[in-house]
């Protein structure tokens, strides 16, 4: 019994670790209390509103499961977001085979918005267009034609501002499988979107450069 209630939060990471692999697994609570905020905010990222909370337990399975396996010399995020990534891409490959997929036509406002997004010389304003509901939706619709690989690059290195080298690190994969997958990805939402645009009648400058 500890002396001082507070004592696991004035642990580091590295220390929490230590005592979690010493068989103190009453550490891995503060683990989870420490870093669920960080996680799910991955997982809301790449995963569908409804599969977000399983998504998070199984992450965090894995993550106890694999826990003997982190070395102090690395960023300990970094590690824990390399599990929770590829965590949701194996959730995402099971999602993929499992719906069905249904074409949506855009709404007014859906159409609007990509009209919108098209006029915009420089594409400086893509940030603030991108939060708008409109926007989500349609790029949603644009990330579902992907497969989950695909997708789960471009949002990474695309959406997320990971380079290359960093996403094939948190997927452990290979640079060069990242950039295949990140070019395929970006010519089939250029191509979703053109599509889309030619049925407002709008013009398409490169979305995903």
């Amino acid at each position: 019994m500890y002396k001082h209630s507070d004592e696991p939060a004035r642990l580091s990471d590295v220390e929490l670790v230590a005592r979690i692999n010493g068989g103190d697994c009453n550490m891995f609570a503060e683990l989870i209390s420490r870093y669920q905020a960080y996680v799910l905010t991955i997982i809301n990222r790449h995963v569908p509103h409804q599969l977000v909370e399983d998504t998070a337990q199984d992450s965090f399975f894995r993550i106890y499961k694999s826990i003997d396996s982190y070395r102090p010399v690395g960023n300990f995020k970094t590690w824990l977001s390399s599990i929770t990534v590829r965590t949701c891409y194996d959730v995402m490959r099971v999602y993929y085979r499992s719906r069905e997929m249904t074409a949506t036509a855009l709404s007014d406002n859906q159409q609007q918005w990509l009209d919108q997004f098209a006029a915009d010389e420089a594409g400086e304003q893509y940030a603030r267009l991108a939060q708008q509901k409109e926007a989500k939706e349609i790029l949603d619709q644009a990330l579902n034609k992907l497969t989950p690989a695909e997708r789960i690059v471009l949002e990474l290195v695309h959406l997320e501002g990971y380079s290359g080298k960093e996403a094939a690190r948190l997927l452990d994969w290979s640079v060069a499988n990242v950039k295949i997958k990140a070019y395929r990805a970006r010519k089939k939402m250029r191509k979703y979107l053109e599509m889309q645009l030619e049925k407002g009648k709008g013009k398409l400058y490169d979305v995903i450069s």
